[in-house]
């Protein structure tokens, strides 16, 4: 340890290195049970919610949730989050044209995709324009009279 002039260091830092302690236990508390009732509430949305991650991330997340055993109230809450933020503005209405060309409106491309074998991520592709049809399944954007 070099340290600084106070411990007869060559270093001539005024200061010793605390001063930029975080805020105090309670301080941090208060800040996360506020924002916990937020969430709860509805007023914010998780600042995570919707983000995607690396192949890496979810690995390590992935390996590191082995072994962690869920139980049956924490399934349920998962369960009442999910729903609860499933209908919010992020999910629209899609004309979805199937392979022999019957026209369906459905809510949710989710769903749908998973319900039919589909990857959402193409369907998006193809309703973007950036791809033909995926499994020769056609969608688009619906917007509701």
């Amino acid at each position: 340890m070099i340290g600084n002039r106070y411990s007869h260091g060559p270093l001539t830092n005024l200061d010793n290195g605390l001063s930029g302690i975080s805020k105090p236990e309670s301080v941090r508390r208060k800040i996360s049970e506020t924002k916990k009732r937020q969430y709860a509430s509805g007023e914010v949305i998780h600042p995570m919610l919707g983000k995607k991650f690396s192949k890496k991330s979810i690995l390590l997340r992935v390996n590191k949730m082995k072994g962690m055993k869920w139980n049956k109230e924490q399934k349920e809450n998962l369960k009442k989050i999910r729903c609860k933020y499933k209908n919010k503005s992020q999910t629209k209405y899609w004309k979805v044209i199937s392979p022999n060309g019957e026209e369906k409106i459905v809510y949710g491309l989710g769903e749908f995709c998973r319900n039919n074998n589909l990857q959402q991520s193409h369907m998006f592709s193809v309703a973007k324009g950036h791809r033909k049809h995926h499994k020769k399944w056609k969608c688009e954007y619906y917007k509701p009279d």
